[in-house]
């Protein structure tokens, strides 16, 4: 399985999110017109572990999940930020090595229809 398929299936199977944000979860780019909040993962990167003879031994995918809310507050996105870190830190499955949790980092945002809060988490993901 690929990273992005099991990032996928992982956050759209779990019952927790689906209260918060039903089947709001993209890969790269939400469509426009998207009700918050919502889930949105992208790849940064993809480096290859390999052993002395340049034999690829498993690739080391950077992941980047948002939770995107419209609310003045980061409460409901730190709820929804915790439940991907309980589903995704320390996991595995067929192609995945393992994954671990990275770091997060906040981010405020308004426009002229309201203020946006965004908790974006990096994650390692150990694929072969």
């Amino acid at each position: 399985m690929s990273a992005d398929s099991w990032i996928y299936d992982t956050l759209s199977k779990d019952n927790t999110l689906k209260t918060y944000v039903g089947t709001r979860i993209y890969q790269d780019l939400a469509p426009e017109g998207t009700a918050y909040p919502l889930i949105v993962f992208n790849l940064v990167d993809v480096i290859p572990d390999e052993n002395a003879y340049a034999d690829n031994i498993m690739d080391i995918e950077r992941w980047d999940i948002k939770v995107i809310v419209k609310e003045n507050s980061y409460a409901n996105a730190k709820t929804i930020a915790s439940q991907i870190r309980s589903l995704l830190h320390k996991a595995s499955a067929t192609g995945i090595v393992a994954s671990r949790f990275i770091q997060a980092l906040r981010l405020t945002e308004h426009d002229s229809s309201g203020i946006y809060k965004t908790i974006s988490q990096e994650f390692e993901i150990y694929t072969q």
